[in-house]
């Protein structure tokens, strides 16, 4: 994966996904990105990096830590509004829903995000997030992004 990254290629990847998430271009897109046409070649390219990277996920436990942040905050101000874990019920019952939401927009996410790059730097990008290089890098990506959200949870609640 590593080397993945360090190509030109990598390189431009990460640029792009940097480039999508500036505060300019996130106050730019505040009401959502512009609908992104594209070739049934690049569709297909982009379906597939879709299924191999876990935005629905990574995207899902961000939303569920926050929304936990508040569930926290709003039984410590109404003490009992939710008992024995029922804001945690609430908030896992949502995950499936939230990864629905998120994957219903991801393909064109993905087309603005990695619209500088060819259809054949797409392709080998797609490749490589397919690749069991790919997936071990993004499956440890999103445990990170687990692992980071968790904080103040015992290890036993980490899924």
């Amino acid at each position: 994966a590593l080397a993945f990254f360090r190509s030109p290629l990598g390189r431009k990847v990460v640029a792009a996904e940097l480039k999508a998430t500036r505060k300019d271009e996130l106050a730019r897109n505040a009401k959502g990105l512009p609908k992104i046409q594209a070739s049934d070649d690049r569709l297909l390219i982009i379906g597939h990096l879709a299924q191999a990277l876990p935005a629905r996920e990574a995207g899902a436990e961000v939303s569920l830590a926050i929304a936990g942040v508040a569930a926290d905050s709003l039984s410590s101000m109404i003490p009992g509004l939710f008992g024995g874990g029922q804001a945690q019920n609430l908030l896992d019952g949502q995950r499936q829903r939230l990864m629905g939401q998120i994957g219903e927009d991801l393909n064109n996410t993905l087309l603005y995000v990695y619209r500088d790059l060819s259809d054949a730097e797409l392709e080998e990008f797609a490749t490589f997030a397919e690749s069991p290089d790919g997936k071990a890098y993004y499956q440890a990506a999103l445990a990170a992004v687990r692992a980071g959200l968790a904080v103040g949870q015992s290890s036993s609640d980490l899924k």
